[in-house]
């Protein structure tokens, strides 16, 4: 079976894990692969691509957004005053009238960052540290708002790149997520008495976790966050273990027949991962 098919029945036929035993390791890691790529396609690249279509591209985003401004020797222009907050995180760029210092962020200690700008200095706070930064010290440069709107094809590039690493971190985070539950899936094996190796029992929880993960990215595809899913992540993980476990210990008459052929059987009735 390939590995389309087998997360299909992964998803949907328990019948079917006993017969992944037979798999080779490298068609394992293979199909985590996959399966990270599918995750990755629907939670970010499918609305990163949306994003993109639906607002023209960041050479728009930038040229209707982002106020005309022009930094040069060591000052800052900005069109007009710029202030705003989402209740987590504070604003406020004013190169005309304002003169920002450190001091004036005890006023806003209720935030989780804060960037204030004025003609001279930047002043931030961020993760529990404070910085100001003068523009002078940037040397003699002129930027402004049209260099930053040409800049914005390399936005594009840098996302790519940025996600190119993202994507293996989540495939070692998922490898390593699925060595954490297989703590879980040896207590699911004793119980059920399956008879499966730690190996084994990785290799079940590696397929274990396709619903739930394919559940995430179709959240995360239309927009929708729920609390604390990695219990509920966790949960069902363990609910397809304990079905599968409980198969494998009825014996070889619970696998599919056709191509869905179980794990080859010792003498002692257990499994052996091929």
């Amino acid at each position: 079976m390939n590995v389309f098919g087998e997360m299909i029945a992964a998803v949907g036929r328990i019948k079917a894990y006993p017969g992944f035993l037979r798999n080779r390791k490298g068609k394992v890691f293979g199909y985590g692969v996959l399966l990270i790529l599918v995750y990755f396609l629907l939670s970010s690249i499918i609305p990163y691509v949306g994003f993109i279509a639906s607002t023209g591209g960041w050479a728009k985003i930038l040229r209707e957004n982002v106020p005309a401004f022009t930094l040069s020797d060591g000052k800052l222009w900005v069109e007009e005053p710029i202030s705003g907050d989402d209740g987590i995180n504070y604003i406020d760029i004013d190169t005309q009238n304002g003169d920002f210092s450190e001091a004036d962020l005890k006023e806003y200690y209720r935030y989780n960052s804060v960037l204030l700008m004025d003609a001279d200095k930047v002043v931030a706070k961020g993760n529990g540290q404070v910085m100001t930064l003068e523009w002078k010290t940037i040397g003699d440069v002129r930027f402004d708002h049209e260099a930053l709107v040409g800049f914005s094809p390399y936005i594009n590039l840098a996302i790519c790149i940025l996600g190119f690493f993202w994507f293996w971190w989540d495939v070692a985070w998922f490898f390593f997520g699925v060595l954490f539950l297989s703590l879980f899936g040896q207590i699911v094996n004793s119980a059920c008495k399956s008879r499966l190796t730690f190996g084994q029992v990785y290799l079940l929880t590696l397929y274990a976790r396709t619903t739930p993960l394919l559940i995430k990215g179709i959240l995360g595809l239309i927009g929708i966050a729920v609390p604390f899913y990695f219990l509920l992540n966790a949960g069902a993980t363990i609910i397809y273990l304990i079905l599968a476990c409980r198969l494998i210990a009825a014996g070889p008459e619970g696998v599919e027949p056709g191509g869905l052929a179980g794990p080859s059987e010792p003498e002692d009735g257990g499994y052996t991962f091929l």
